[in-house]
């Protein structure tokens, strides 16, 4: 078997892009994406709904795509479902199985039903991780600007904490 302890095979599917669809071989490694807008759990609160970005796990294996089949045994991802358009949910499209572990796999599932997921391809060889990051429209387009420039003009991103 391709899997075995706590690894977990899971197959997704999306359009061609988030999933890097002819770019990736099984035996690939990637980064998971996920993006989520959050939202205030009281309706009356002050805070606004916000766009949030980061990485959601890191060095996954990819055990199948669809272009390429399996790096060993039996599993194999099915076809592209969907004549090349693909989803945005993991439900249709270029598919590919993962090598999730067991105690991430609620997280991956929440990111994949109610966010948005993108992967990223490692290294082969001598990939090497930094520290993880949110990122906001805030803190994204913030990034590098001096704080006279923020005021000027992401008069939003003071009141949301971005100095």
């Amino acid at each position: 078997s391709q899997i075995a302890g706590t690894m977990r095979a899971i197959q997704v599917a999306y359009n061609p892009n988030r999933v890097l669809d002819g770019t990736l071989r099984a035996g690939d490694h990637v980064d998971v994406l996920v993006e989520f807008t959050v939202q205030a759990s009281n309706n009356d609160s002050k805070y606004s709904a916000v766009d949030a970005s980061r990485v959601l796990m890191t060095n996954v294996q990819v055990l199948s795509t669809k272009a390429d089949g399996v790096a060993a045994g039996a599993l194999t991802a099915d076809s592209d479902t969907t004549g090349g358009q693909g989803s945005a949910d993991g439900t249709q499209g270029a598919a590919m199985i993962l090598a999730i572990p067991q105690d991430q796999l609620a997280a991956f599932n929440l990111a994949r039903e109610k966010g948005s997921l993108w992967y990223a391809v490692r290294p082969t060889q001598g990939s090497q991780d930094t520290n993880t990051a949110v990122a906001t429209p805030c803190s994204v387009l913030a990034a590098g600007l001096s704080f006279v420039q923020i005021k000027s003009y992401l008069p939003i991103c003071i009141a949301k904490g971005v100095k």
